[in-house]
């Protein structure tokens, strides 16, 4: 059986807040979620959140700096429009180190740099059905 640690009740009690109180949209509950579950598992917020939205079949691109020696997971979940949401992370000499690209809404890359840089997070919006979707992305480390 799981041990229930303090920091896992701390983040439970957060997301029981923000789920009651704050009124949030699909994206930020499902992220409260996901952040809970890595929370228990020693990871911490890293970068400020972001938010956007994009039409079906559509990219953008977000950067990141990244430490070598942290290892992240970098989460995004979209709302109750959205059927599946793609990641992938590049280096800055463009080489892919990792991406989600299942048929899913709440896609994870998990990576532990080799050296401290920027890193670009590609986002496409695969399935959405009513246009624009919007999503968000939370960076995880330990």
């Amino acid at each position: 059986m799981k041990k229930i640690t303090r920091k896992s009740i701390t983040a439970m009690c957060g997301l029981l807040f923000g789920l009651l109180f704050t009124g949030l949209k699909a994206q930020e509950g499902q992220l409260l979620i996901i952040g809970a579950l890595l929370i228990d598992q020693g990871y911490e917020i890293t970068h400020d959140a972001k938010y956007a939205s994009l039409y079906d079949d559509s990219y953008d691109n977000y950067y990141f700096s990244l430490k070598k020696g942290w290892s992240y997971v970098i989460a995004a979940a979209c709302d109750e429009d959205c059927g599946d949401i793609d990641l992938c992370l590049f280096d800055e000499n463009n080489n892919l180190i990792g991406c989600d690209r299942k048929n899913d809404d709440k896609p994870m890359v998990s990576v532990s740099p080799n050296w401290s840089g920027s890193f670009r997070l590609w986002v496409k919006m695969e399935d959405c059905d009513r246009n624009p979707c919007r999503f968000g992305i939370v960076v995880f480390g330990k």
